[in-house]
C-alpha cells in the first residue's frame, strides 16, 4: 500500500482482520484480531512534506493552464490580438499597427486550436467550486459552507484536509463574533 494514502492501508487491513477465524482442535477457538496502523514520525512527516510540495505544484500547474486558457481567448478576437499587441515592450505604434488580416489569422488560429486534453478532475471540481462558493453573497453563506465542507471531509476520516479548510474559514472570517469564539477557544 501506498503510504500516502494510509487509510486505504487501515480499510484493508481492517476488512482482512474483521474475519472470524476458526483454530482447529478440542474445542475449536474463535479468533478475532485487529490493529492499528500507523506511519512513524518521521514517515508522517515525508508524507505531509510531500502530499504539501504535490499540492502546491497542482495549484501552480492549474493557475498557468487558467492564464494560458484565459490569454487565448483573450486573443481569439481580432481587437484583443492587437490590444495585447500595443501592450507589448517593443512595440510602436509609429511602426504600423499589425494588419487586420494578420489580426484575423492570428485570432482564427487561436480560436480553432482545440483544447489539448481534457482538465483533470481536481481540476473541474476546483472550477465547479469556485464557481459554487462566489454565486454566495454573504460571508456567513460562505462560513457556514466551509463547516459543511470541513465536517464531511472529518466524516471521511480526512481530519487534516478538514482543519485546513477550518484554518481557512477562521482567516477569512468577518463575523462579528469571530473574535469573541477565537477568544474562546483560546480559553479552553
Amino acid at each position: 500500500m501506498d503510504p500516502v494514502d494510509l487509510p486505504s492501508a487501515q480499510d484493508a487491513c481492517a476488512r482482512q482482520l474483521r474475519k472470524v477465524r476458526q483454530i482447529g482442535g478440542d474445542p475449536a477457538f474463535e479468533v478475532k484480531a485487529e490493529v492499528r496502523l500507523m506511519l512513524g514520525v518521521e514517515d508522517d512527516a515525508a508524507v505531509r512534506t510531500l502530499l504539501a510540495a504535490s499540492r502546491a505544484q497542482g495549484i501552480e500547474e492549474a493557475l498557468s493552464r487558467q492564464r494560458a486558457r484565459a490569454l487565448a481567448i483573450e486573443l481569439s478576437h481580432p481587437a484583443g490580438t492587437l490590444a495585447w499587441w500595443l501592450q507589448q515592450p517593443k512595440s510602436n505604434i509609429g511602426d504600423g499597427t499589425p494588419d487586420d488580416n494578420v489580426l484575423q489569422a492570428v485570432a482564427e488560429k487561436l480560436r480553432s486550436y482545440p483544447s489539448e486534453r481534457e482538465e483533470p478532475l481536481e481540476v473541474q471540481l476546483l472550477e465547479v467550486l469556485r464557481g459554487f462558493l462566489g454565486s454566495f453573497p454573504r460571508d456567513e453563506q460562505k462560513q457556514m459552507l466551509l463547516s459543511l465542507l470541513a465536517d464531511g471531509m472529518r466524516t471521511a476520516r480526512r481530519p487534516d484536509h478538514a482543519e485546513a479548510v477550518q484554518a481557512i474559514a477562521e482567516q477569512h472570517s468577518t463575523s462579528p463574533l469571530a473574535g469573541v469564539r477565537a477568544a474562546l477557544d483560546g480559553a479552553e
